[in-house]
């Protein structure tokens, strides 16, 4: 799966914001999230086609699960600078944002400091 590179210590509306989704998807996800059926099968099945056909709760549990995505070359490179590529997390303000501006565009990364990010992990 690789090493994937979250942000850490956002509110629930503020992930919402991450992710691009409306206010309250958060609500809806978790409430849908509750009635996942624990056995593999056809329940199973319908649940996740029932999650994957609504855009907004299939954007967020995605935002949940993978955060910014798989960790790029350039953002392995500035990891192994400050600590173990395969687990950490940082609140450096300095190491955050050049994280996320190896990770994202350097425009993005400073938005997403703008929208509260103060700290992010990798695994």
């Amino acid at each position: 799966m690789g090493v994937r590179l979250h942000p850490t210590g956002c509110s629930t509306d503020q992930t919402e914001r991450l992710a691009g989704v409306p206010s309250g998807t958060w609500a809806r996800l978790e409430a849908y999230e509750e009635r996942r059926p624990t056995e593999d099968g056809p329940a199973l099945a319908a649940w996740y086609h029932g999650l994957s056909s609504n855009a907004d709760m299939n954007t967020l549990h995605g935002f949940k699960l993978f955060g910014f995505g798989r960790v790029l070359p350039a953002t392995l490179d500035y990891i192994r600078k400050i600590g173990d590529e395969d687990a950490g997390e940082t609140s450096d303000p300095a190491y955050v944002l050049s994280l996320l501006s190896c990770q994202i565009t350097e425009d993005r990364a400073a938005e997403v400091i703008r929208m509260g990010v103060r700290s992010v992990r990798w695994c």
